[in-house]
């Protein structure tokens, strides 16, 4: 498979603020050596598979693994470097590249590292990336306007994204979605980690959420508390290993409980008896 560039470089409009330079697609091998990139313009940069490492001038050195769905926002004249983590891995990434950041309200994201970063857990950019990419390809300089307006909308998701940490945020996505991920994907998590200790800031960070987004938004939505929703998950497996015949020290350990006797306490609390209790009144 060879190396794909899907895009176009418009000429600059005079007058036009913010104003979209280039919009590309790049499909390529990995690189087997160190990439430094610096333009004297904005860049949205975005993966969409995890694919290599990467630093920016004001990290001192440091690299970082370049995740999934994240795109990077660097100021002009800023220089990054990317480096492959593994050979023969095929990457997947696109980019605009514009000037007026600083006049649409950009300048106020980067101000902790000098670049940010946003968590895209929908894809949401990176299909507004690829759209700006293919009407390039396909309408070349007519399709600037159209380019344009996707700049803008582009810009917008930026400014309304919700900071997470130091230079990370989270791309918004919209209610109707927000209700499936948040409450699904919290659900999902559970389940899965049921014989774990786990904590609201271990779900937000899975989820890319604010602890308080997250605590809020799932109470909204179900009318009850992700903690107590992990609570009735692991009462009710406890039940459906109670009538399985199970001891209650084996039962406490699957199901997240630090012991025989928090076990009992917690399910006295929510069932109303003891576990020996509710396993007398389903066998008499």
């Amino acid at each position: 498979m060879q190396s794909k560039t899907v895009g176009h470089v418009w000429n600059q409009q005079a007058g036009v603020s913010p104003c979209i330079q280039c919009a590309t697609n790049y499909q390529h091998p990995t690189l087997n050596k160190t990439k430094r990139s610096i333009y004297p313009h904005w860049v949205l940069d975005y993966n969409f598979s995890k694919s290599d490492l990467y630093k920016v001038a004001t990290t001192a050195g440091r690299w970082k693994t370049r995740q999934a769905k994240i795109a990077h926002l660097y100021p002009p004249n800023t220089p990054y470097w990317e480096k492959p983590i593994r050979k023969s891995m095929w990457v997947n990434s696109a980019w605009v590249i514009f000037s007026g950041g600083d006049i649409s309200g950009l300048q106020k994201l980067i101000e902790e590292e000098n670049y940010a970063r946003f968590v895209d857990s929908n894809g949401i950019i990176g299909q507004i990336l690829l759209n700006a990419a293919n009407i390039g390809h396909t309408k070349g300089e007519n399709g600037f306007w159209e380019a344009q307006s996707i700049l803008c909308d582009l810009i917008s998701r930026l400014l309304k994204s919700d900071w997470l940490e130091k230079e990370t945020y989270r791309i918004r996505i919209d209610d109707a979605a927000e209700t499936t991920d948040i409450v699904s994907e919290t659900d999902n998590y559970f389940r899965a980690h049921l014989s774990e200790r786990v904590t609201l800031k271990d779900i937000a960070r899975h989820l890319h959420v604010s602890p308080s987004t997250l605590s809020h938004t799932y109470k909204r939505l179900t009318s009850q508390s992700p903690m107590s929703k992990m609570i009735e998950l692991r009462i009710g497996l406890a039940k459906n290993l109670l009538l399985r015949g199970q001891r209650l020290k084996n039962i406490a350990q699957q199901t997240g409980f630090s012991d025989e006797y928090h076990l009992s306490k917690t399910f006295k609390r929510v069932e109303g008896k003891s576990p020996k209790q509710f396993t007398a009144s389903r066998f008499h």
